[in-house]
């Protein structure tokens, strides 16, 4: 029998950090940055950082506690050895839609996620909400054809590791799941904030906050954040722009880096400064439920953790 082409025992002596995003760009760009330059920040040996992408089907979900019900489902997959085949593909269509330039629009993401699951069922007598268990040979040959079908037609070299990430076993003894999401007052009470945080408790997830949104954090990659009016800041208004309109914390963030765009982070000018940022959240409230009313972060714990001493 054939299995995934993945080296378990490097894997299984490590401890694997599953990261969930209610945001389906910036946030992802910036732990992907991460993993790209593990050497550079000096990222500890002993750890495997594997992002679990929202769901292609789920573009609408930005409500936190959707975001905990989608990683709860994947996760209590992960921990049976198995993948749901619509939560698969559609985490594969966003790897892709995120890393290559190919994929521009909304709808050529959704017209790869329609193709994927049609190949599904005819290759492979699979329905969306069919399970793949790890050791099935189906396993290998369908990440096989779709890490094939994917290099040849959008030139991602690292789908092959994407792909094998997301037949990762959970230790539920060993690893973590770390939900990041935002603090926003506008789209959620406070009963759904505690909700959220009691939740994560409950399951032993840890929940990483940024209030008033993730924004937030990569502002504390400059001094210049303390310069900026803390009320305004936490209350976050929309500032009309000429053709849009973005909310502060973003606007203050493009004053520093004036290239940046939710679809393109800038991380090489952030790279160098996560230390600062990490020094400079001290300054502000880390606690998680705090955070339901003050401004502050406790993503930086969260980065803190992940580097060597």
């Amino acid at each position: 029998m054939r299995i995934l082409n993945i080296n378990k025992n490097s894997k299984q002596s490590r401890i694997k950090y599953f990261l969930s995003f209610e945001g389906v760009k910036t946030e992802v760009q910036y732990f992907q940055g991460i993993i790209n330059n593990k050497e550079f920040l000096n990222i500890r040996d002993d750890i495997e950082i594997i992002l679990l992408l929202r769901n292609h089907s789920y573009l609408g979900w930005s409500n936190p506690l959707k975001v905990f019900n989608r990683t709860k489902f994947c996760i209590d997959n992960l921990s049976r050895n198995e993948r749901n085949v619509s939560s698969l593909i559609s985490s594969i269509v966003e790897f892709s839609f995120y890393n290559s330039p190919l994929l521009s629009k909304r709808e050529d993401a959704s017209l790869l996620y329609d193709e994927l699951i049609y190949h599904m069922d005819i290759l492979f007598n699979l329905k969306k909400e069919d399970n793949i268990n790890f050791n099935d040979h189906i396993a290998f040959d369908l990440s096989s054809f779709i890490s094939h079908l994917i290099k040849n037609r959008f030139s991602l070299n690292e789908i092959d590791t994407f792909i094998n990430n997301q037949f990762t076993p959970f230790n539920p003894n060993k690893d973590k799941v770390c939900l990041i999401v935002d603090r926003d007052k506008r789209s959620v009470t406070d009963k759904q904030y505690e909700l959220l945080v009691n939740k994560c408790f409950n399951n032993k997830y840890e929940l990483f906050v940024s209030n008033p949104c993730f924004e937030f954090w990569l502002l504390l990659h400059f001094n210049e954040v303390f310069d900026i009016d803390r009320e305004i800041l936490t209350d976050n208004p929309k500032i009309e722009m000429e053709n849009d309109s973005i909310n502060f914390t973003e606007y203050q963030l493009k004053k520093i880096l004036p290239n940046f765009e939710k679809n393109n982070i800038c991380f090489n000018d952030l790279i160098r400064k996560i230390q600062m940022a990490i020094k400079n959240e001290n300054k502000f409230t880390q606690d998680i439920t705090q955070l339901k009313s003050y401004l502050g972060s406790n993503v930086g714990l969260l980065v803190k953790e992940l580097i060597k001493d």
